[in-house]
């Protein structure tokens, strides 16, 4: 939903507010609506309606009140059961007179207030987001928006629109002392994704922010009653953050599946160690890269060489990271290559290494983790090929 540019300029609201009227005459309706003059600027005008039965025309007598006095302001004849006028910011009365076949005046109504009030256009320059993860019982999760801007009323409407054109009214908590507005959104009742935010002022002022992405795993914080997420035991996890760093030091057995570089027999006696940086992304995931370094004490075979010992590596691999909903389970996918160190006489040196692997949070830095690898070392006269099976304990930094 765009914001239509010419209202930046808009600096007057009118509300009309109507009191009753008179037997004779009854309250029909009454608002206003905006038009754009010639010079493209808008310009609010408010209809003034009222009932009758049998006349000729009605005559509109509209006063101001100016120190404390009323005015007299304007005085116009319709034959329509309204008028559309354009007025300033004040406190006005007005009455209606019917005149009849003969154009005649009749019992006119009682003298009614209006008030106009003075508009702003609202200006929104940024939203932040927390999200608040608690247990059922302490209330429901979901994402507390700070949106800072300027001309912000207190009785603004504002409207959370999806892409879909689905429209969500969100709960205001507060109006922040810089001007500021906070506003809370049950997780449950939108679902991750790219939203617009859109504040619309009384009067039909109204400005728009698109591309903000609610997401479970943005930037978090701990609530008084929550503290985090909980398991069955009341146990408390701290939420994830956009940015995670985390190590990994695994016992890696190894089981040759072709070739002699890795080996003829199933061997135990093999270690790594990982370390890994991920962000979160829009995809609900997080996406990062791995350092690894992978020492493998075997009998190696090469042309030749016979019984050499050991095969010690470095590699890096890009890596996908997808936490479930209570951030205590991920399941981890990876992909890269490493480049053999020792023994230095292997004429092809860079294997080539998929897998993936189930990380459980056991605390709120501690992490244990087993996976699967399959590793192919390409030659033309010399290659080989693994499964590394690996069971690990580590960390979050």
């Amino acid at each position: 939903m765009a914001t239509n540019s010419r209202l930046l300029r808009q600096r007057l609201l009118t509300i009309v507010l109507l009191f009753g009227l008179a037997p004779l005459l009854a309250a029909q309706s009454a608002g206003y609506f905006i038009v754009d003059t010639e010079e493209g600027e808008p310009r609010f005008v408010q209809r003034l309606a009222w009932s009758g039965e049998y006349a000729l025309r009605y005559e509109v007598i509209l006063e101001r009140e100016v120190d404390g006095v009323y005015r007299a302001h304007m005085r116009d004849s319709t034959s329509s059961l309204f008028i559309e006028v354009s007025l300033p910011p004040g406190r006005y009365r007005f009455r209606v007179i019917p005149y009849d076949i003969l154009d005649k005046p009749g019992e006119g109504s009682e003298w009614k207030n209006i008030e106009v009030r003075r508009a702003v256009q609202p200006e929104i320059y940024s939203v932040s987001q927390e999200y608040v993860s608690r247990n059922n019982r302490d209330g429901p999760s979901g994402y507390v928006l700070t949106i800072s801007g300027n001309n912000f009323v207190s009785s603004a409407e504002i409207f959370i629109l999806g892409s879909d054109g689905v429209q969500f009214i969100p709960d205001t908590f507060s109006y922040g002392e810089d001007g500021g507005i906070i506003i809370f959104v049950d997780s449950s009742m939108l679902p991750p994704g790219e939203y617009e935010i859109v504040i619309r002022n009384p009067g039909g002022l109204e400005a728009g922010i698109e591309g903000i992405v609610l997401s479970p795993s943005s930037r978090r914080y701990e609530t008084a009653l929550g503290q985090g997420n909980a398991d069955e035991h009341g146990a408390a996890f701290e939420p994830l953050k956009t940015v995670l760093a985390s190590y990994n030091i695994a016992w890696m057995p190894v089981l040759p599946v072709h070739g002699e570089v890795f080996g003829f027999d199933f061997s135990p006696a093999g270690i790594s160690a990982h370390f890994n940086a991920v962000f979160f992304t829009p995809l609900d995931i997080y996406i990062g890269a791995e350092l690894t370094a992978f020492l493998y004490i075997t009998e190696v075979f090469y042309e030749e060489y016979e019984n050499v010992s050991g095969i010690l590596s470095a590699g890096l691999n890009l890596l996908a990271m997808k936490w479930l909903s209570n951030e205590r389970m991920a399941l981890n996918f990876r992909i890269g290559a490493f480049y053999i160190l020792l023994p230095d006489f292997l004429e092809y040196k860079l294997c080539f290494d998929a897998g993936a692997s189930f990380t459980l949070r056991v605390t709120n830095k501690m992490l244990l983790e087993i996976g699967l690898n399959y590793t192919s070392l390409p030659g033309e006269y010399v290659s080989g090929g693994c499964i590394r099976l690996w069971v690990g304990i580590g960390g979050i930094f």
